[in-house]
């Protein structure tokens, strides 16, 4: 039950008294999933946007940021029915809410959201419609296509989407292209994050051959490794690829956010470098990030990638302060990711499982 543990080689005839080998001993590998939401704040779940995407095209048609104070006149309220537009549920376990997406052939009445003031312009501007939709003129939706509902909580990074089919006016009572949305849970994005480290074999049958390998959770790259890059993926709940327009300007506008971190003194965790030089913007699909850390290393040293689910032009905040079990030093803050765990079992001798960690 020590720290450190013996070893006997399988070439020892007699392995009884001094180990060949002495290290350290293993400890029990942890392959559940860890840093997930237990609750969160009022503030916290109001940080909460909402985007509409053209399913066809990938195009971003409008978007919400949050839900502001003003919108929250029938908290607590079942649905929309016993409440107004919009607002937060029961207990503050959900929120509810309406977009108007403007048809073809428009009308002057608006069912949903803020009342129109002013010209077309100044409502479509104030009500965050796209650029180029703001044209009475533009490309506007159809009834018959899909449309996709992406929803990330901000502050955590929890997502979820919807695809929508938008419905004849027919087809509904008040001759609207009206329909509701399926209620959408947030859940934390799959998101994965690794390292492999590229390295030439010097000695051996292999000897100047090239190898690749991936650096597990807790794993480590040598001083001497020529090349070591860091890969995202992230795609929907489902495994499917995101909006193409959520990745606009690589994932700067609407993406998530990492950072590059290490330990600078007990207990203390602080990014590689002033200002934002340490963050990178996150995009969907997968993606190579360029990360810079000193070449001229003396010593080892412990690095972290973090991830907010800020997009990296709102100022993603790393504040530390965190005081979770086993997250000290860590973030405030955190969304969780997958990252690979190496791990042993009887039936093969290394595996690499993907677990979602802070």
């Amino acid at each position: 039950n020590g720290p450190m543990q013996g070893v006997y080689f399988s070439s020892n005839p007699e392995p009884t008294g001094q180990p060949d080998v002495i290290r350290l001993a293993d400890t029990k590998k942890e392959l559940a999933n860890n840093g997930l939401l237990k609750s969160i704040s009022k503030e916290d779940f109001q940080n909460t946007d909402v985007l509409v995407f053209r399913e066809s095209t990938g195009q971003l048609y409008m978007q919400r940021k949050g839900l502001p104070d003003d919108e929250l006149e029938y908290e607590g309220a079942a649905d929309e029915d016993e409440g107004g537009q919009t607002g937060l549920g029961k207990d503050g376990k959900y929120f509810y809410y309406r977009l108007m997406v403007r048809g073809v052939m428009d009308l002057d009445i608006d069912f949903s959201g803020p009342e129109p003031k002013g010209g077309w312009n100044d409502w479509s501007t104030g009500y965050e419609l796209e650029e180029s939709f703001r044209e009475h003129e533009s490309n506007h939706l159809r009834s018959g296509e899909w449309v996709r509902i992406v929803v990330i909580n901000r502050a955590t990074g929890y997502m979820g989407t919807r695809r929508v089919q938008l419905n004849e006016a027919s087809q509904n009572n008040n001759g609207m292209m009206s329909l509701p949305v399926d209620e959408i849970v947030l859940k934390p994005p799959q998101l994965k994050v690794w390292a492999e480290r590229q390295f030439s074999i010097d000695h051996g049958a292999k000897q100047g051959t090239t190898q690749t390998n991936i650096v597990g959770a807790e794993g480590a790259a040598l001083n001497d490794d020529e090349v070591v890059t860091v890969y995202t993926e992230w795609f929907d709940e489902e495994g499917r690829p995101l909006p193409e327009e959520l990745g606009r300007d690589s994932g700067e506008e609407f993406g998530l956010t990492g950072r590059l971190a290490r330990i600078v003194s007990d207990g203390q965790i602080a990014a590689v470098a002033q200002s934002n030089l340490a963050e990178f913007p996150i995009a969907p699909g997968v993606n190579t990030q360029v990360l810079q850390v000193n070449s001229n290393l003396s010593a080892a040293e412990h690095f972290y990638i973090h991830v907010s689910g800020t997009a990296k032009d709102e100022s993603p905040q790393f504040d530390s302060g965190n005081t979770a079990t086993g997250l000290a030093g860590r973030p405030k803050m955190l969304t969780p990711f997958l990252s690979p765990v190496r791990w042993h079992s009887a039936q093969t001798q290394s595996l690499l499982r993907m677990v979602l960690s802070p």
